[in-house]
């Protein structure tokens, strides 16, 4: 994977723990977790690109399921705990209105028959906590630092989401959260510069 860069966790988790809705998170978080998907399906390449770089064909690579889609599910698990509601799953996808109530044709149930499922859970994350004086300063420092120090990050975001299909906007919305939710981490002392 060479020198490829991805979110640090500090950054997912203040994503996670942001207030905002359901679907900003669900399109943010899309974008973010697609930095494996060019990792390990070559983005060093100019052609030939491995199964995982191209969202139709990305489960038909082994790493789909154990790399990047088990913590897609803990990143998603987590923020229902954060956001108070176990069961928010709505707003827009792909163009399309999305509620808890879809049913799923594959298996014959709706989004929400998933949500009470006891087959895994995850260990709680670690609390970090600074001062208010601090945190104002080290604010106005990480609103300059953080995004540059994710731009690399950023950048193979981009290329994943436009050959993904994502528009131009789509992709600037969830930078932009990406953005706010490391200077988040940096300013709680969770983003490694």
């Amino acid at each position: 994977m060479g020198d490829l860069t991805f979110d640090q966790p500090g950054t997912i988790n203040a994503l996670v723990s942001a207030s905002g809705s359901y679907a900003d998170f669900a399109n943010t978080w899309e974008i973010a977790h697609g930095a494996p998907h060019v990792a390990i399906g070559g983005a060093l390449l100019t052609s030939n690109f491995g199964d995982m770089f191209l969202v139709a064909q990305s489960p038909n690579d082994p790493a789909f399921f154990i790399a990047v889609h088990a913590n897609t599910d803990r990143v998603w698990w987590v923020r229902q705990r954060a956001s108070g509601n176990a069961q928010q799953y709505d707003g827009q996808h792909q163009g399309r209105t999305v509620s808890a109530s879809d049913r799923m044709s594959a298996f014959g149930r709706t989004v929400a028959d998933t949500f009470s499922i006891p087959c895994v859970g995850y260990g709680p994350g670690r609390a970090v906590r600074t001062s208010r004086r601090f945190a104002r300063r080290a604010r106005a420092v990480a609103l300059r630092v953080a995004p540059a120090a994710r731009a690399p990050a950023a950048a193979l975001q981009s290329r994943w989401a436009a050959a993904s299909g994502f528009s131009a906007e789509r992709q600037a919305q969830a930078q932009a959260q990406l953005n706010a939710a490391a200077v988040e981490a940096l300013v709680q002392g969770r983003l490694k510069l």
